[in-house]
C-alpha cells in the first residue's frame, strides 16, 4: 500500500512538473521553488530533470523509512498536497481558461 501512495505522489510531482511549464509558458504563472525557477531559467530540460531528481530524492527518503509512522504520515500529507495542487492546475482547463 505505501509503494503506491510513493507512485501516486511520484505522478502527482510529475504532472505538477507538466502544468507548470504549460502555465509558465503561457506566461501566467511563475515557478515558486528557487532551485526549479535556476533550471529553468538555463531551459525547461534542466527544469525536468531537477524536479525529476527532487522528487526521487523525496520519495527515497521515504520508501527508506517506510517503517516509521512519520515517514507514513509524510506521504500522505504530501500526496494530499500535490493532489490539490494538481486541481489548482486542472481547474483552468476545466473551464476552459487555458
Amino acid at each position: 500500500m505505501f509503494a503506491r501512495l510513493l507512485v501516486l505522489l511520484a505522478a502527482l510531482n510529475a504532472w505538477d512538473a507538466a502544468a507548470t511549464l504549460h502555465w509558465i509558458r503561457r506566461g501566467v504563472a511563475t515557478e515558486a521553488n528557487p532551485l526549479l525557477e535556476a533550471a529553468l531559467n538555463l531551459n525547461p530540460c534542466a527544469f525536468v530533470v531537477v524536479k525529476a531528481a527532487l522528487i526521487f530524492a523525496g520519495v527515497a527518503v521515504l520508501w527508506r523509512h517506510r517503517d516509521h509512522k512519520l515517514a507514513r504520515a509524510g506521504a500522505v500529507v504530501c500526496t494530499v498536497v500535490y493532489a490539490l495542487i494538481g486541481v489548482y492546475h486542472t481547474t483552468p482547463w476545466l473551464l476552459n481558461a487555458a
